[in-house]
């Protein structure tokens, strides 16, 4: 299972935000036997932009690849 974490920069909350997003998905993921961790992708923006996001580009490869069958998110709106 894997997570994916955005958070917008620009803000002075964010780094922390990321960084509290990363820690409650691997908090998560790993707390449930039945699922096996294997990390975090995560991507850090300017507000309002469709920057590339790498994160988010690895997370899709590896999902097409079939190294990952679930993922976890905040919100859907962190896919937007």
């Amino acid at each position: 299972m894997q997570g994916y974490a955005r958070v917008s920069s620009g803000n002075n909350a964010m780094p922390h935000s990321l960084s509290a997003q990363v820690s409650y998905y691997s908090e998560y993921i790993q707390s449930h036997g039945d699922l096996e961790y294997v990390g975090v992708y995560s991507d850090e923006v300017l507000t309002g932009t469709k920057d590339s996001r790498s994160g988010f580009q690895q997370l899709f490869a590896d999902c097409r690849s079939g190294k990952i069958d679930l993922v976890i998110t905040k919100s859907v709106s962190r896919f937007a």
